[in-house]
């Protein structure tokens, strides 16, 4: 939807975006996406929440934190 104010909106795309497909978080419709010598698309998710916890860094726009935790807590929790 575009309207005439200087701003607009834009609908949500239908494909992953390029970061969550890189970082293993979405899989392709088709194809493979590889990096370095690792084929992403052939990993289970839990493998590919391994590869993007050792390789790949993502900061979220969004604090999905755990309120019963400490800061600190919550930082740690994705590494266990």
């Amino acid at each position: 939807m575009v309207n005439s104010s200087p701003c607009s909106v834009s609908p949500v795309p239908e494909n992953p975006p390029l970061l969550n497909l890189l970082g293993g978080i979405d899989l392709p419709d088709a194809g493979q996406i590889r990096i370095d010598d690792l084929t992403l698309t052939d990993l289970s998710e839990a493998e590919r929440t391994r590869f993007r916890r050792r390789h790949i860094g993502f900061v979220f726009q969004f604090f999905n934190l755990i309120p019963t935790l400490t800061a600190e807590e919550n930082l740690l929790l994705p590494l266990s």
